[in-house]
């Protein structure tokens, strides 16, 4: 059946389909036409599965032309009825040296530095399976604070993970906030920058893939990083040798790793649900 419908999405016949590891999201192959074209797809039947896949190209496309990035390509972005389909270039993997990782982190600074006079993106977007809001703002304050924590935390609310009286938290971040977060011009962001978001190709450069793409504060990707373990140490002294982290950036860290934790209560539930609730309560405890 898969191949069927990838025959109608490339309009000629396969050599070969194989599976590829990887997120929980969608399904991914690596396609081969022949000997020399291979191609990455992405594959998914969710409801709003084929909007998921066009702002994901959007972001990626997006990245290519504002970054020095190697951006996987995008070929196709389409649907057959209930199949949705993003094909971009196959990029076969390798190892990265320190040289490499350096790069990566001086490069993620460089694209930082493309900025905007707004919070936001031009469409709305997704973050895994969640609808992630872009509206513009002229502050970052209301742009987090409205479109990521709060969004996020009347999700959960909703979803039954937590009590609404959770969001009186937020009421201690808003008043200290000016005392915590520096007032920078809003940076480029992949979004959703973690381990799994960054491949490394067989010579050793080192892309940025799965964005969830708006302009905001790049503290936020830094933070992500460090969520569940962190990069190797040269892609950190790459980066601060091309844009430094203002004074104090430890202490913002736990904010900015609150929306993913958020992200993945939501989807996940479980024990993420009680350490983002222990995150909420730790954050605003020191905050006062």
């Amino acid at each position: 059946m898969i191949q069927q419908l990838l025959e109608q999405v490339f309009n000629q016949p396969i050599k070969s389909i194989n599976s590829v590891s990887g997120g929980d999201i969608n399904n991914a192959y690596r396609v081969e036409i022949d000997d020399k074209l291979n191609y990455f797809v992405k594959h998914n039947t969710y409801t709003n599965g084929g909007e998921m896949l066009r702002t994901e190209s959007i972001g990626l496309q997006f990245l290519s032309a504002h970054s020095a990035f190697n951006i996987p390509k995008v070929i196709a972005c389409t649907s057959i009825d209930n199949d949705h389909f993003l094909v971009l270039d196959f990029i076969s993997s390798g190892q990265a040296s320190n040289e490499d990782y350096f790069l990566f982190g001086k490069r993620l600074a460089d694209m930082h530095k493309t900025s905007h006079d707004h919070f936001g993106f031009d469409n709305n977007n997704f973050i895994g399976k969640l609808h992630q809001k872009n509206d513009w703002s002229q502050s970052w304050k209301d742009f987090y604070m409205n479109n990521r924590i709060g969004y996020q935390l009347n999700l959960a609310i909703d979803n039954g993970l937590f009590a609404s009286s959770i969001l009186a938290h937020l009421d201690t971040l808003e008043e200290h906030w000016n005392n915590y977060i520096p007032e920078e011009p809003a940076s480029l962001l992949h979004g959703d920058l973690w381990s799994g978001n960054y491949v490394v190709a067989h010579t050793g450069d080192v892309t940025i893939i799965d964005p969830a793409v708006y302009f905001g504060h790049r503290e936020i990707d830094i933070a992500m990083t460090r969520v569940f373990g962190g990069f190797p140490k040269a892609f950190y002294e790459g980066y601060e040798s091309s844009y430094p982290l203002e004074e104090g950036y430890e202490k913002r860290q736990a904010l900015y790793q609150l929306y993913p934790m958020l992200v993945h209560a939501n989807i996940f539930g479980g024990s993420y649900s009680t350490q983002t609730m222990q995150m909420i309560k730790a954050i605003s405890r020191e905050w006062e």
